[in-house]
Order: structure tokens, then sequence, then C-alpha cells
């Protein structure tokens, strides 16, 4: 946890972190752009350009919040990113999913879409608890959220800093993970000859792979925000 948050506020770190949630946000959104103009009548392509794009713009308007600081407003678009996170993850697995996806009623949504279902459709590809630690910060408002507020954290190793840091981690890693099912999806739908789409996926992966290789907290978020999010919650209000 130590390592975790030293090396989490070096300014080199932060940069690389808010340029790779940007060229992968960037990257969705052009994909799904791509994708809907020259698929607008197919299916199940419209669907899958739909999803895309909601997630381009969810990560965009994420960005932006972390740009200014406004880490709780960020962790409750990075929420919705996980379950989009879920919905391409499905789509990856079986070519009949969006098609179903863009034609349930509502009833249809709370049956199949709901993101405990989604989960429990995966097969245990999704762990509860990440979700749920997401939930705590990025859902309904709980107290336990005022860890990420400004000026909630004692001077130390909780610091605005570190929490603000931490959540550009977080964005990365769930970006990271989704341009991992939307690159099985070009490719099970034959996608990739579709405009940019197969460029913006190597830019993707371009940025994905620098992130991984150069930034020391990258492969440790899950963990090391759990940890944080127990121990920050736990301290009694000041």
């Amino acid at each position: 946890m130590e390592d975790y948050l030293r090396h989490l506020i070096d300014p080199q770190a932060l940069k690389l972190r808010e340029s790779t949630c940007s060229v992968l946000a960037d990257a969705l959104v052009a994909t799904g752009a791509v994708l809907w103009t020259f698929g607008l009548a197919e299916q199940p392509r419209r669907a899958i350009a739909v999803a895309i794009q909601m997630g381009g713009e969810t990560a965009r308007g994420a960005v932006t919040l972390l740009r200014d600081n406004n880490r709780y407003g960020a962790a409750a678009l990075v929420r919705q990113i996980v379950e989009i996170e879920y919905l391409l993850y499905l789509f990856a697995q079986d070519t009949d999913e969006p098609l179903r996806w863009a034609s349930s009623d509502l009833k249809a949504v709370r049956e199949q879409y709901q993101p405990a279902r989604m989960r429990e459709r995966s097969g245990g590809q999704f762990r509860t608890e990440e979700y749920s630690s997401h939930c705590q910060v990025g859902g309904h408002p709980r107290y336990t959220g005022a860890y990420v507020l400004p000026e909630h954290i004692r001077l130390g190793p909780f610091s605005d800093e570190a929490v603000f840091a931490a959540g550009w981690v977080d964005l990365a890693q769930h970006l990271a993970r989704v341009w991992r099912w939307i690159g099985q999806i070009l490719s099970k739908y034959d996608l990739l000859e579709v405009g940019l789409a197969n460029s913006s996926l190597a830019r993707a992966y371009e940025s994905i792979t620098a992130w991984l290789r150069e930034d020391f907290c990258a492969p440790l978020l899950n963990e090391s925000e759990a940890l944080l999010l127990k121990q920050a919650a736990s301290m009694p209000p000041a």
C-alpha cells in the first residue's frame, strides 16, 4: 500500500494516466461514430455502435470531471462504464446479444440487463465486490463516498492528491477492459474494416500497452483501491 501511494502521486504517472484515459475515450467516440455512420440500417451493428457510443460519451465526461478534480462526479460515470463493460462482454460472447438488447422492453431490461443479472450471465467474469465498491462511491449517496470529496481526507497517506490520482487509475483500468471486449467484438462481427475502426483499435491498444508498461499502479488498482476505500471509510469524521 505504501508503494502504491508513493507511485500514485508521481507527476509523470499522473500525466500518463490522463493521456491514456483521453486517448481511450476519444477512440471510443470515434469507433462508435464510424460504426453508426457506416452501418445505420444493419443489426447487430446498430446496437454495437450505440453501446460503444454510450461508452465513449461516458468516458469523455469522466475525463472532463477528473480534470476538474471532481472525483465524486466522475465516480458516478465510472460506475456506468463498468455496466457498459458488462454489456460489451455479453456482445463479445454471443452474436444474438446485440439484437436482444436493442429489442428489449423495460421488463426484459430488468430481467436480463441489470448489473447483477449481467454479472450472473457472465459466468463469474466480473466480481460483485468490485461493483459494490463503485456503488459505495458513485452510486446512491452514501457517507462512505465522502472520502473522494475535496478536503475530506486527513493529511498524510490519504491526501486529496492520492485520492484524486486513484480516480485516473480506476478510469484507465476500466477503459482498458472495455477495449478488450471491443477488440473481440470488432473481430467477431467482421467490423475491423469499417471506416477507421481498425486504426482506432490499434491506437487504443498502443496506449494501453504503454500505460501498463510504465505505470506501477496500473495492475494494482482493484486491490489497492479497495483497501484505500476500506481504510478511508473506517476513519471517524473530522
